[in-house]
């Protein structure tokens, strides 16, 4: 059994060795007019390559990059990073209207032979090329089917990366510009009326500094306590002594008096002193006035963290700098990218070769092979054609 498999394996090399000139001449023939063919009926395709990367000093136009630029300010925001920069040249390359906006630059649509946009689109696409390279650099490839044409698209798409990102940070500016100009605004008229509730409570209370009027009416207030404490036990050794109707003793009388008094007007809603507190409400006004002074405190400080921000704003909108660099520019290519002639050449001499050489073995096959079953098909064959005839 092996020994036949072996002579018949030898009888399609010997077939094939005969055949050989046959099998060369075709195989030329396949190849000159495949290469021929693709030569005048497949379109050429240029491919130009720029490099582009982000600008290091650049506003982007947010509130995020405003703060990010006050470097007194605790707060950890910033612009983007230089990855999501080169994301969002990725999706401008690839947005609708960025390649619509291309096609009809170029009248694409004559060169892609459709004449739906939709369509163009679809097939554009796949002749754009992206990469985001490992130095953090932007590549863009474009094909086209002329050396001058897929340069000039490939330039074309960088000014038009560059006009969008300073179209959208000045549109983000002026969005922020209003905002802040609006909080401004409204932080303005609140400091304004908690500057008029701390005065009008001010000129109500006489409570202007007060910690320091706490302190002087609290001294003031043991001061004389301490003094009437005095006086009265003066007093009362001269009421002892001399007697409560003795001259001596009425001087001692006035002044206690008026010792008592001032106390009382101290403890009360009355004070000898404009700038001492009264003991009685000295809790609640030092409550409601340093309320007040931190109402005023917050409102300014407020203010103070958003005047740098309002003005940094208003310079964002009107500034329209680029917020690239270009590596390179696409130049004119050289050599074709598309298609590869020889390769396609050969892949198709190749596959006409086997298609040929399987038939000449399944045609030996049929003829020379010692199988019933396949004698027997080859009957049924042969009779079905003969009456067809």
């Amino acid at each position: 059994m092996q020994n036949t498999r072996n002579n018949e394996f030898f009888d399609y090399l010997l077939m094939i060795a005969r055949l050989k000139k046959s099998l060369i001449l075709t195989s030329l023939i396949v190849l000159i007019l495949s290469y021929t063919s693709i030569y005048f009926f497949i379109e050429e395709k240029f491919e130009a390559t720029a490099i582009i990367v982000p600008t290091e000093s650049k506003g982007l136009g947010g509130i995020s990059s405003i703060i990010g630029s006050l470097s007194n300010l605790p707060l950890g925001l910033g612009s983007l990073s230089k990855s999501e920069d080169l994301e969002r040249f990725n999706t401008i390359v690839f947005s609708r209207s960025s390649l619509e906006e291309v096609i009809n630059k170029f009248d694409l649509l004559k060169d892609y032979d459709h004449e739906s946009m939709e369509e163009t689109i679809k097939y554009f696409r796949k002749n754009i090329y992206t990469e985001i390279t490992d130095d953090n650099s932007f590549l863009i490839r474009v094909r086209a089917n002329s050396r001058k044409k897929s340069a000039d698209v490939t330039n074309y798409f960088v000014d038009l990366i560059n006009r969008r990102i300073i179209d959208l940070n000045i549109s983000k500016a002026k969005d922020d510009r209003e905002f802040l100009e609006n909080r401004y605004n409204e932080v303005k008229v609140e400091l304004a009326r908690s500057e008029e509730n701390l005065a009008r409570f001010q000129e109500r209370t006489g409570v202007f500094l007060v910690e320091e009027q706490i302190t002087q009416s609290i001294e003031t207030y043991a001061k004389l306590d301490a003094e009437l404490a005095a006086k009265q036990v003066e007093l009362a050794v001269a009421n002892q002594l001399y007697g409560a109707k003795n001259p001596q003793v009425e001087p001692l009388k006035l002044t206690v008096n008026e010792l008592s008094e001032m106390i009382r007007n101290l403890k009360s809603n009355k004070s000898y002193n404009n700038l001492l507190m009264n003991i009685k409400d000295m809790p609640q006004n030092a409550l409601e006035y340093l309320r007040h002074y931190r109402d005023v405190k917050i409102y300014m400080a407020i203010q103070e963290f958003l005047v740098p921000l309002y003005e940094q704003s208003k310079f964002e909108e009107k500034k329209a700098t680029p917020v690239l660099k270009v590596i390179d520019y696409a130049v004119q290519p050289e050599k074709k990218v598309y298609p590869p002639r020889v390769l396609f050449s050969v892949g198709i001499t190749i596959f006409v070769f086997l298609i040929i050489t399987s038939f000449m073995f399944w045609r030996q096959i049929l003829v020379n092979s010692q199988n019933q079953k396949l004698i027997l098909l080859k009957k049924e064959l042969m009779n079905f054609s003969s009456k067809s005839s």
